[in-house]
């Protein structure tokens, strides 16, 4: 006589024992609350792991649009004096380019009127282009306006902060090359009075720049030699700047061109490490909490050895029972994953339309938003679906198969 066979498919025909097994009544107590504390930290690690990457996303992409505020999507460098207007001539004639400006840098040492002193860069820029520069630099729009017609030099906030000076002090600064002379000869400074200080998004800049109108060089005393001009570059479209640099250096191979992805590559590679990082010990915990799972499904095939010999006696054949143990584990793991993604894909979600403002405006970043990556969170589930998968199938060595061996040929 030929045994009959389940037929019924086997992810949905394990959900009967799922329901016997663990939520019923009769099911044993301890395996019950095991299993709930499994599914719980499942639901935790995933909840946690999707949020706390999607406000990381919302983090970079902050970080990189204040960045790009400030910070030139292109700069030409080593440009010699006499060829500037050829080479800006050549510059305009590229669509992608939004704006340029020509600027002259040079490393000074910074002098107030108590002796106290610091090393600065100051940058010379066109009396046509001053006003347009600085306000990319600076928030403080209208104190720009009221500054830039006024002679001298406009420091930023943290460094006359540092230098304890106010607007209309007296400042000297004297050339590095100065400190090289000998002991009979007298350094020369040059003066100008501060017109004032403005805020700088730049941190960098804010505590070691000051600007002056590249007219007035001559009459607050700088130095003509050891100044660097350089174009910096704004695009309309940043992404852009590796394919003009390109551009650029097949034209110019004389010149230097650096990208903002070149100048700011130690803190997008910080940005990367932590997230990196972040995402480890993320996937870590989220594995110990599929562990958990594991050991419940264990747990519950020593618990109920006699129920699966039993099925194995009506006729179930072996490849159905490890199907069925596998499919076990899919249900557990798999309702603390899809349930724990699904909560934190929508808390992220309302954090994208409605950021959580928790800190003062006084700083850079003061609220909780997230930005949902759609891949990267089906990517997250299915690695947490498959890992628990390729986890229970080792489960399948712990069925009682002597046990079987024995009743099957009683």
């Amino acid at each position: 006589m030929k045994v009959p066979s389940f037929r019924l498919p086997i992810l949905w025909f394990s959900l009967y024992f799922f329901r016997a097994f663990l939520l019923s009544s009769k099911a044993p107590t301890t395996l019950k609350r095991i299993a709930l504390i499994s599914t719980l930290s499942l639901f935790i690690s995933f909840s946690a792991f999707i949020l706390i990457i999607s406000i990381m996303n919302d983090l970079n992409l902050k970080v990189r649009k204040r960045l790009l505020t400030h910070e030139p999507h292109l700069v030409v460098s080593q440009l010699p004096e006499h060829s500037v207007s050829t080479y800006l001539m050549e510059l305009k004639k590229i669509n992608e380019i939004e704006s340029i400006y020509l600027l002259k840098k040079q490393d000074l040492i910074l002098f107030n009127w108590k002796g106290h002193f610091q090393g600065v860069t100051a940058i010379g820029v066109p009396k046509n282009q001053f006003l347009a520069f600085i306000q990319r630099l600076s928030p403080d729009k209208e104190m720009v306006s009221s500054l830039v017609e006024k002679p001298g030099i406009i420091l930023g906030r943290e460094l006359a902060e540092n230098m304890g000076t106010l607007p209309g002090d007296q400042v000297r600064f004297l050339p590095l090359k100065a400190l090289l002379g000998g002991q009979t000869e007298i350094p020369k400074f040059g003066v100008s009075t501060v017109q004032g200080y403005l805020t700088l998004t730049s941190a960098t800049w804010d505590r070691s720049t000051f600007f002056y109108l590249q007219e007035q060089q001559d009459s607050l005393g700088l130095p003509q030699e050891n100044v660097t001009i350089q174009f910096f570059i704004w695009l309309h479209d940043s992404d852009q700047s590796l394919k003009i640099q390109k551009q650029l250096q097949k034209q110019w191979p004389q010149l230097q061109i650096a990208t903002w992805q070149e100048r700011e590559h130690s803190m997008f590679l910080a940005l990367r490490l932590e997230k990196i990082m972040i995402s480890l010990f993320l996937s870590i915990a989220s594995l110990v909490a599929l562990f958990a799972v594991i050991m419940t499904v264990a747990l519950l095939i020593s618990q109920k050895s006699k129920d699966f010999i039993l099925m194995r006696l009506l006729g179930m054949s072996v490849t159905n029972l490890k199907h069925i143990v596998l499919a076990l584990s899919f249900w557990l793991g798999g309702v603390g994953v899809i349930v724990g993604a699904s909560f934190g894909t929508l808390v992220a979600w309302y954090l994208q339309e409605h950021p959580w403002r928790i800190l003062p405006d006084i700083y850079q970043e003061s609220d909780i938003s997230a930005i949902v990556h759609i891949p990267t969170i089906v990517m997250i589930v299915t690695l947490g679906l498959v890992a628990t998968l390729l986890i229970a199938r080792r489960l399948v060595e712990l069925l009682p198969k002597e046990k079987l061996a024995q009743h099957l040929r009683e």
